[in-house]
């Protein structure tokens, strides 16, 4: 088996992707091999919260020439409906407002539709097993009358369903009703054991197939960094993703960053991939994405990039690894190589940054500037100056270094600035 569909979703929390990034992200997706585009973000009024509304004319008028954009990249648009948060199940006015959407969008020539069921409550209690099959009924049945309107239209069609368990492997009374009700054609989403996931393997894969009883489609939360995460920047490449998921899984969708022009750096190991899973190596494809920058770029990205490189879906740097050995071992002060290696980042052609990258890194690429102001203080024994770059740091929440080099300097400006401890907390939370 090879992938049926390698896709970007559109799904993260926060404010949309503009337009203009949106047609950029589809060029770009069209020219890495992607062929599938699915809208679907949280915060878009009209797909979760208000979903209910009807689009507008204009709306529909953008859809379809976001569509026209699409199709000579060989890239397929679809559109997903979120409407768990307040959908009355047996409410034949809402029944019907939910196939309007769609019924929309297949006017305008989509042929691609997911359900979204994911970060709603079950609202039934933990031990109550027959009230979670019942929500798992009530989805399925939702999801099953969509489909079969749709497919009364006659046109061949793909429709995806993200369960309110999208993640984790455990037989369920919820999965339970998937399996026994959900119509046998449609695929479901699978975010791998964990909401973002550090392996995702075609064992697991196996297992949560069986327990749903369909077809999966991977829903991989990288390089996404909503939520809990916006103080995160992923700019490293996908790991550990089981070559054979190619065999046992229909598709593979990637959720990227509110930010498109950094979340192209990662996309770029997305395709390589999902090219070439069995020669992928994580690496070798991260330096590969790198080589399409100008040298100087390259330079800054590759270390903003190594900077930032702790997520839940990947671990911290070498230079991050020193920060928490040496923390861990009790010193009092970070060896000079680290220090240095730290100042350094002052010297990068941080200008070169193409304006819109440039302004997406901001947050980041200031913290590791002030980060090398303080190192080259430090090393001057330039007390004064020292003090300056790590108030200026206070109150940022761009992490950096997992926050290790934040608490190295608490700890170091307390030793050297003598007396002024109080202004420098000694325990930050990691």
């Amino acid at each position: 088996m090879t992938w049926q569909w390698k896709g970007i979703i559109e799904g993260f929390y926060g404010p949309p992707w503009t337009e203009a990034a949106r047609r950029t992200l589809i060029q770009f997706a069209g020219s890495q091999g992607f062929n599938t585009y699915l809208y679907g973000p949280k915060d878009d009024p009209g797909f979760r919260r208000q979903w209910r509304e009807p689009f507008s004319e204009v709306a529909l008028q953008y859809w379809r020439s976001l569509m026209d954009e699409a199709r000579p990249w060989g890239i397929e648009m679809g559109f997903a409906l979120s409407p768990g948060l307040d959908l009355r199940m047996g409410d034949i006015d809402d029944q019907q407002a939910l196939l309007a959407k769609f019924l929309g969008w297949h006017h305008l020539g989509v042929r691609c539709f997911a359900l979204l069921w994911d970060d709603i409550p079950i609202a039934v209690g933990p031990e109550d097993r027959d009230g979670q099959y019942r929500v798992g009924v009530a989805q399925a049945e939702v999801t099953n009358a969509v489909y079969a309107r749709l497919q009364d239209l006659g046109d061949p069609l793909t429709f995806w369903f993200c369960p309110t368990e999208y993640w984790g492997i455990s037989d369920s009374p919820y999965r339970m009703a998937l399996k026994e009700t959900l119509d046998s054609e449609i695929a479901i989403f699978w975010t791998g054991p964990n909401i973002c996931s550090l392996s995702i393997s075609s064992e697991m894969v196996a297992r949560f197939a069986e327990e749903v009883g369909h077809r999966v489609v991977i829903w991989d939360n990288y390089p996404v960094n909503d939520a809990e995460m916006t103080q995160e920047l992923h700019l490293g490449p996908l790991d550990r993703r089981d070559p054979a998921l190619s065999e046992v899984v229909e598709g593979y969708f990637t959720n990227p960053m509110d930010r498109v022009e950094a979340s192209c750096l990662p996309l770029r190991t997305v395709a390589q991939y999902l090219a070439d899973p069995y020669g992928y190596e994580a690496e070798a494809a991260w330096n590969r994405a790198l080589q399409v920058y100008d040298p100087p770029v390259r330079e800054v990205l590759r270390q903003v990039g190594w900077a930032t490189r702790e997520s839940c879906c990947g671990q911290g740097g070498p230079l991050q690894q020193a920060l928490e050995q040496a923390w861990w071992a009790g010193e009092r002060t970070l060896p000079s190589e680290v220090m240095r290696e730290v100042a350094a980042w002052g010297e990068l052609a941080w200008t070169a940054l193409p304006p819109r990258l440039a302004e997406e890194l901001r947050p980041w690429t200031t913290v590791m500037r002030l980060q090398a102001a303080w190192a080259k203080a430090w090393m001057e024994r330039n007390e004064g100056a020292m003090h300056q770059a790590y108030t200026a740091g206070q109150g940022r929440s761009a992490r950096v270094l997992g926050g290790m080099m934040t608490r190295w300097q608490a700890k170091m400006v307390g030793v050297q600035g003598r007396g002024r401890a109080e202004a420098c907390p000694r325990s930050i939370p990691h």
